[in-house]
């Protein structure tokens, strides 16, 4: 267990793995599940006030329609890691993701935020409102 003090947490994230006594591309007739669990800081370090700077991705999804977006899936990430490279070089702490099927350049209004590199993200709008991408995308 972490030691108690500000922005130290313990991270827990439950796995499913098969477990089947196969090798091959076949469902597992067998599961375990695991918890990886460990201390750990900010995922922003030094980014709790503020905000973040986000480099709004425009050509690169973070998860396409129908596919695992909708679960934690360890390959859910992979995708991420090269755009993301790319947006810290440019000074950027992470990328916001659109859905681009409605995303056209020049209406920025009418396009969908999905998410960003890996998390969920929520906005507070000058009305003081805040605000989730919905949760029903398929």
């Amino acid at each position: 267990i972490p030691p108690c003090g500000d922005g130290v947490k313990l991270y827990v994230r439950p796995m499913l793995l098969g477990s089947g006594q196969q090798l091959g591309l076949y469902p597992s007739p067998q599961f375990s599940m695991l918890f990886f669990v460990s201390p750990t800081g900010n995922y922003f370090k030094g980014k709790a006030v503020g905000g973040l700077k986000l480099h709004l991705e425009t050509n690169r999804s973070r998860a396409a329609r129908g596919g695992l977006g909708s679960v934690k899936c360890s390959g859910n990430y992979a995708v991420t890691l090269k755009p993301l490279m790319d947006a810290k070089k440019e000074g950027f702490d992470d990328n916001l993701y659109l859905e681009l099927d409605t995303y056209a350049e020049g209406k920025i209004e009418e396009a969908i935020i999905q998410e960003l590199s890996a998390a969920n993200i929520f906005l507070v709008l000058k009305t003081g409102e805040i605000v989730t991408p919905s949760l029903d995308r398929k």
